[in-house]
């Protein structure tokens, strides 16, 4: 049997130039799926398909509570509103995990009468090496 380990121990981050990493504030809720390109290799001899790995990719999404005075959302909020480029840094134990320089592809604050003020992000993997362990 794995060994599991305490959701509370992750941590996300991001950073405009990979140097540092500032914690994204209110995240309780991480996404992060490394994935690759599936193409098929088969041709007119083989009785079955035939598949190889492409190009790596890479995507992450952050959930949380809003927080319009936090230094990660705010950073996330400056990428949407600029170029868009920032680095997301996702350790899933808190020592251990991976980054990538990602694109922003959508930040959404929502709100209800009934609830709390929420805001979510999604990233996109940018600079065609797809994620870096860390």
């Amino acid at each position: 049997m794995g060994t599991a380990n305490a959701g509370f121990k992750s941590s996300i981050g991001v950073s405009a130039t990979d140097a540092s990493y500032t914690n994204v504030g209110g995240a309780n809720s991480v996404s992060a799926n490394r994935g690759r390109a599936e193409l098929d290799a088969t041709d007119f001899s083989d009785v079955a398909v035939s598949r190889i790995l492409g190009l790596k990719d890479v995507d992450f999404s952050i959930d949380g509570n809003y927080d319009g005075a936090d230094a990660g959302q705010t950073i996330i909020e400056n990428a949407i509103n600029g170029d868009g480029i920032v680095w997301v840094e996702f350790l899933w134990d808190g020592t251990s995990g991976y980054k990538a320089e990602c694109v922003v592809t959508s930040v959404e604050v929502s709100a209800a009468p009934d609830g709390k003020i929420e805001f979510s992000a999604s990233f996109l993997g940018s600079d065609g090496t797809g994620w870096t362990a860390v």
